[in-house]
């Protein structure tokens, strides 16, 4: 640990340097050379601080091993002269051996304790970023609707051609979007907040937004939200990831001007003025790419668009040996790779046992990681295992691949299948091998492969397939609800054998609680009702009634009975309300809690909600009573309730107090 401590803090100093360097001279070459350049030449300070890399000698790696090589030389000594005989006047005897001092109570190593900080801070830091944007991502599709003008999606698939994107994007509209916005590393898709834009406007959004996926934009930010997890205690890397964010709009803007007549540069320019006019409340978080957010990269952008001009041959070859020369620099300041190599010197005439540092370090690193991911995986722990892959060897990572696919477990494989670098003939001996196996394994190859349509007709016939098993079983499915031997189902619950859920649905009219078991070939075993344990697992207690009758609610609040059979409260979906309330939901921000007064009702909403919840609302002294509790995490998810608007609201949640804002339509 103490070795891996000392790797981190001598990357961190070098790749503060570059940074440094970078920063300094930025005000220099801001006018002077292209966009494009300012922005990837942060690259070199981003693997700096990621890769421990050096030359054999270095000033940071030598800074690192004076305290290492001091304390060497302390522990061997002086070599000694050759003791030469001479004539034995009398015995010598030996002093007796000083009795052994007693040995104090061991302290804790500083050294130690930093480390634990160190690499909790990152992996804390890591999880809440992947798991922040996998929610913002689910909340945002939650309420997005596909666009389906033909005009406009020719007009995406024309410049997706010019631009040289392969691969399909989607297009979805979502008015909380705080501005177009482009999503997924995998599975891209492009969210506008209005499809109701002028042919020019959404030209060079969708001409903005794909330059930013034809060049990898999400991956580079991703890269350097890893590297600030991993330097997190270094003001000077949260600096950089915000200059990176500056540039990656500034070179995205250059990159469309270049494809755009002169003419229509002003156009542009305006386009980027019109999106801070409209949008809602979802913010791009860091590994997404909006058009614009921020007021004051905006007023740089429009400088910039107004200043724009081609650079010149002798710019670009300028830029070139200007970053060959500030690679060689970053690359000779070095790194601590470990203990210094012994066998190349001498202490005092005495030789020091050879001992390869870098293989030290990367062993003693792989070993943590090793014991770091069977850890995880013993306690199903994704988000701790998803951190250790990255550090595993290649063969570790197949060795891992094998034991996942072999226990039936998919979703450690589908970690572990986009950290291995395959070539295409072993990615299709890994999909015929699965071919004839569970289909949630074919899936995650066949998507890596980016084959759609095959991943499209294997989920047609999984999901006739699976229509098929459960009737076998006597559950039939009408619309939203389940059936089994033709009683309605209050709770379905169908889990594989590694207790991966496949199917999880309620509805509150139903008089049944079943669960589906499979056996280890994944196939129909029993079909059971649930106890009260397992319902309470799940959901809390239902009816207990000391706490009045719980509602229970799925992830976006189930089927809901009709208004004049529960004139009381009940829970909706968005599509349930009436048309004036989902548009007075455009205003409402995420995390926040709102009552929407329209047509005689009240409506309770959070949109952003990530939990299963259950909700016992209660009438007195002319004021509604709402208890929420929250249940099992989910990706995403909202709460909405409706009740008589003929009393206020008071909701708790978890048993504190609920803010509420007032919205009249």
């Amino acid at each position: 640990m103490r070795e891996v401590l000392k790797t981190a803090a001598s990357l961190s100093l070098s790749g503060s340097l570059a940074i440094l360097v970078l920063l300094v001279l930025r005000p220099l070459l801001r006018e002077r050379f292209r966009k494009r350049w300012q922005y990837y030449i942060w690259l070199i300070a981003v693997f700096r601080l990621l890769l421990p890399l050096s030359p054999e000698f270095s000033p940071v790696g030598a800074l690192f091993r004076e305290a290492e090589t001091s304390t060497a030389v302390q522990a061997v000594g002086p070599r000694l002269p050759e003791v030469v005989a001479a004539p034995r006047e009398s015995p010598v005897q030996p002093e007796p051996p000083a009795a052994p001092e007693p040995e104090s109570p061991a302290l804790p190593d500083a050294a130690e304790v930093l480390a634990l900080v160190w690499l909790g801070g990152a992996l804390v830091l890591l999880v809440w970023k992947a798991t922040s944007y996998r929610s913002f991502s689910r909340c945002l599709r939650a309420g997005c609707r596909a666009v389906e003008d033909p005009a406009q999606l020719d007009l995406l698939s024309r410049i997706g051609e010019e631009l040289g994107v392969r691969r399909p994007v989607e297009l979805y509209e979502n008015p909380l979007a705080a501005s177009p916005m482009l999503l997924g590393l995998f599975r891209p898709c492009v969210v506008l907040p209005s499809a109701a834009m002028a042919e020019a406007d959404f030209r060079h959004t969708v001409l903005h937004e794909l330059t930013h996926y034809r060049r990898r934009d999400l991956l580079y930010k991703w890269l350097v939200q890893l590297t600030v997890c991993l330097h997190w205690f270094n003001p000077l890397v949260w600096v950089m990831a915000r200059e990176i964010d500056r540039a990656c709009e500034l070179a995205c803007d250059e990159a469309v001007l270049q494809a755009l007549a002169p003419e229509e540069r002003r156009a542009y320019g305006d386009t980027l003025l019109r999106t801070l006019e409209t949008g809602g409340g979802y913010h791009a978080v860091p590994g997404s790419a909006g058009l614009g957010e921020s007021t004051e990269l905006l007023k740089e952008r429009l400088s910039a668009i107004m200043k724009f001009k081609k650079s010149s041959k002798w710019t670009a070859l300028l830029s070139l040996l200007l970053a060959a020369a500030l690679t060689t620099g970053a690359t000779a300041a070095g790194a601590y790779t470990g203990p210094a190599k012994r066998g190349a010197s001498t202490v005092k005439g005495t030789a020091l046992p050879p001992l390869s540092a870098q293989a030290a370090s990367n062993e003693n690193l792989q070993l943590r990681s090793t014991l770091l991911a069977e850890r995880s995986y013993a306690e199903g722990d994704i988000a701790t295992f998803s951190v250790a892959v990255p550090f595993l060897s290649e063969e570790a990572r197949e060795e891992w691949l094998e034991r996942c696919y072999e226990d039936g477990n998919s979703a450690f494989f589908s970690v572990l299948v986009h950290h291995l670098d395959w070539d295409t003939d072993t990615l299709d001996a890994w999909i015929a091998r699965t071919s004839k196996a569970n289909a949630a394994f074919l899936s995650i190859l066949l998507q890596v492969a980016e084959r759609d349509a095959e991943l499209e007709a294997l989920e047609e016939e999984f999901a006739a397939q699976q229509t098929a098993e459960y009737k076998a079983a006597g559950i039939t499915r009408e619309d939203r609800a389940y059936y089994y031997q033709g009683k309605l189902v209050r709770i379905f619950l169908d889990l594989r054998p590694d207790a991966s859920c496949v199917a999880l649905e309620t509805n509150p009219k139903g008089v049944l609680d079943i669960r589906v078991e499979r056996g280890a070939d994944g196939n129909i075993q029993t079909v059971r009702e649930m106890t009260k344990a397992e319902v309470e697992e799940l959901f809390g207690d239902w009816e207990d009634p000391e706490e009045g009758d719980i509602t229970p609610t799925p992830k976006q609040g189930g089927s809901s009975p009709a208004l004049s059979d529960r004139p009381d409260g009940l829970s909706m979906t968005v599509e349930e309300l009436p048309a004036a309330a989902r548009k007075a939901m455009d205003q409402c921000a995420v995390r926040t809690w709102y009552v929407i007064h329209s047509e005689g009702r009240q409506y309770l909403y959070c949109n952003g909600f990530p939990w299963r919840y259950a909700w016992e609302p209660t009438r007195g002294e002319g004021v509604w009573r709402v208890k929420i509790q929250k249940g099992k995490k989910l990706d995403a998810g909202y709460v909405l309730l409706s009740f008589s608007d003929d009393a206020p609201l008071s909701v708790t949640l978890e048993g504190e107090p609920v803010p509420l804002t007032d919205i009249r339509t």
